[in-house]
């Protein structure tokens, strides 16, 4: 459909001729004496399903959405919105037609692009329109009866401003929906739509002038993102589970950080890990498949025979509940690939829903990257956290799980219902429901008070990473080697490609605008970050380890009696700081009591990046903000001390690990 066609149909005198009709008849509908020309309007298709004299446009075969999208987002019923009459029905229809194919330049919105308004954005407005006009001609209605109403207001140029202030009293709706009404009324005086349909333009009303009462948005208190804490806790124990399976099936690790914590961290997997091999979980993907395609020969053909051998029917007929601690298992690990891909990729829920294992990784200046399959924008480029989604190792073994795992439901998306499809059956993605399956995963992995400490919603994991990549631009450490991966590999396809946040060096703070999208957010997580870190620094209660960690503790609480006796509560203190900038001061890995900048000393007591150590520095003050940075040493040395003295460095690893393990008894870590 393009402007010039909907011109030679929506002709002024073929409207004016429809209009005439609809004032004088009210029917939207042809009849043996119309003219060729109103039939062909009546006629003209306005989606693939639906013709302009229709009460229905059906948009739903025309346009793809996200499958978290509702299909009634794209279907309107005029005829729902009884007390309107077809006169203001037609006008409206002849302007979304226009408003379709018109360039948001020509608008009158500024700093628009040359593309049209989408159809998924423009019904929900029209609805929005229509549901206030249909109010306005219901009180209308009261006041003059309805035959009368009907003429006196058949067109939109007969309504006066007194018309609209009177009959808008009592309507209440959401500022949202109210911001939509005076978009469609605005449409109405476009040059195009005011040539076509009218000889003046109508009036057109400003929401704030009328006597509409718009309710306010409540106010979202949640928070945003997953604690630190158990953030961690989640990410080694889910990246853990995928290594673990990996090495089972005999397939390679991207993640070798993970490989490596994988023994340090055996004991704490869940209940439900259990050993198997990959002929196991072969033969399982075939009791599954047969279950629901009793066809021996095509279920044989989709299985590896080198690891099964020649199955045949019966071997494939064991009960359902002899598999039971392998269905809990594998849909456990299920789960875990689920959520590392959610949580370090940065998808919104609609696009994470349309990942396919079927469809292989692209790659984007030679760093690996999953393409979204619902386009946001109509252009062939592709950008960060737009079209185009990073995938770290610890991403990409998620996914190399589910290629396995994907088998065993015969449906190759990712986010799916556990249960196997017939051969005959289209797969299909769930369409919601990201929050009950992480909120289900993470009840197999946490404590009862460690679940109830979170608020579930579906942009939680991509909030949860914006807000880490703040802290990191504050100078906090990396909470997992998996943040420190994507945090590099975005900047490098930002570098690359230069189409990232700048065409400067990407820092950690823009991945996290990039990430949170709207600005409101944006401020809410960074703030929160340097909240986070002004507590970690000035808390007087807050847990510090070093010599001088007293006197710190000291010269805090005295500092904070004067605020309190001032009347401010610490969290009042912590904002007021945080807005003062103090988060984004850099003291490096430590607060240092020495009183003076030294350079870089050999003989100073630090392990590897850690230039402050408390249980050698006696200037040294440190909090716990540090943890992660002190964690990663022990970890890293205890794998040395596990391989035995043997190992070459024994000795040096065992003085390190204990060194560490010191300092993370100072900050409580160790009991």
């Amino acid at each position: 459909m393009n402007i010039e066609h909907v011109d030679n149909v929506f002709f002024k005198s073929n409207l004016q001729q429809l209009l005439a009709k609809i004032y004088t008849d009210n029917k939207n509908e042809a009849s043996k004496n119309d003219d060729i020309n109103i039939l062909n309007l009546l006629a003209f298709p306005v989606t693939s399903k639906s013709l302009f004299r229709d009460d229905v446009w059906d948009y739903t075969e025309d346009v793809e959405i996200a499958k978290t999208m509702g299909r009634n987002r794209l279907i309107i019923d005029f005829s729902a919105y009884e007390n309107i009459p077809k006169s203001i029905v037609a006008e409206l229809k002849i302007v979304i037609v226009y408003i379709g194919i018109i360039p948001k330049r020509s608008q009158n919105r500024r700093g628009k692009s040359g593309r049209t308004l989408s159809t998924q954005s423009i019904t929900p407005m029209v609805k929005s329109w229509l549901d206030f006009m249909d109010y306005f001609y219901n009180k209308a209605g009261e006041e003059y009866g309805n035959a009368f109403c009907r003429e006196k207001y058949s067109s939109l140029i007969d309504i006066t401003y007194q018309d609209y202030k009177m009959f808008s009293v009592g309507y209440q709706k959401a500022e949202s929906t109210v911001s939509h009404i005076e978009l469609v009324f605005e449409w109405f005086s476009l040059d195009r739509i005011v040539n076509t349909l009218y000889s003046h333009p109508p009036f057109l009303p400003k929401i704030e002038h009328l006597s509409i009462t718009q309710i306010e948005k409540k106010e979202d208190d949640r928070e945003k993102i997953i604690p630190d804490e158990i953030f961690d806790k989640v990410v080694t124990i889910s990246s853990c589970l995928i290594s673990d399976f990996l090495h089972k099936m005999g397939l390679p690790i991207k993640d070798k950080t993970a490989e490596k914590k994988l023994e340090l961290f055996r004991n704490d997997l869940p209940p439900s890990v259990m050993d198997i091999s990959d002929s196991d979980v072969e033969y399982y993907i075939g009791v599954r498949l047969y279950k629901k395609n009793p066809d021996i020969a095509l279920v044989r053909s989709k299985l590896n025979t080198e690891l099964v051998g020649d199955v045949r029917a019966a071997d494939l007929q064991r009960p359902e509940r002899g598999t039971e601690d392998i269905f809990n298992y594998t849909k456990l690990v299920h789960d875990a690939a689920i959520y590392i891909i959610a949580q370090f990729t940065g998808m919104r829920p609609s696009e994470f829903t349309e990942i396919r294992v079927d469809k292989p990784l692209t790659s984007s200046f030679d760093i690996p990257c999953i393409c979204s399959t619902v386009h946001k924008h109509r252009s062939t480029s592709r950008r960060l956290f737009d079209d185009l989604w990073v995938a770290i190792p610890a991403v990409e073994d998620a996914m190399a799980t589910l290629v396995i795992l994907t088998r065993i439901r015969n449906n190759p998306f990712v986010f799916s219902k556990s249960e196997t499809l017939k051969f005959s059956q289209e797969p299909k993605t769930l369409k919601n429901g990201v929050c009950i399956v992480i909120k289900n995963y993470f009840s197999e992995i946490l404590t009862s008070d460690e679940l109830n400490s979170i608020d579930f919603f579906p942009y939680m994991m991509r909030h949860t990473l914006a807000y880490q990549m703040y802290k990191v631009e504050l100078g906090l450490p990396f909470i997992s080697h998996q943040l420190k991966h994507f945090g590099n590999l975005v900047q490098s396809v930002g570098a690359a490609s230069n189409k990232g946040f700048s065409s400067d060096t990407m820092c950690y703070g823009d991945i996290g605008d990039m990430l949170s999208g709207i600005k409101a957010e944006k401020n809410n997580l960074r703030h929160q970050a340097e909240v986070h870190l002004v507590k970690e620094m000035y808390d007087p209660n807050g847990t510090f380890a070093g010599v001088n960690a007293e006197a710190h503790k000291k010269r805090l609480k005295k500092l904070f009696e004067g605020y309190q006796a001032a009347g401010y509560s610490n969290d009042e203190v912590f904002e007021a700081m945080a807005q003062q900038g103090m988060a984004v001061i850099n003291v490096g890995t430590g607060m240092c009591y020495g009183g003076r900048v030294e350079e870089f000393d050999q003989s100073l007591p630090c392990i590897g990046s850690l230039r402050c150590n408390p249980n050698r520095c006696h200037q040294a003050v440190i909090t716990k903000a540090h943890i992660p940075k002190w964690r990663e040493v022990y970890e890293q040395n205890m794998k040395v001390v596990n391989l035995g003295e043997s190992e070459t460095n024994y000795r040096q690893a065992v003085e390190a690990a204990n060194e560490a393990k010191g300092v993370l008894e100072y900050l409580g870590v160790f009991k």
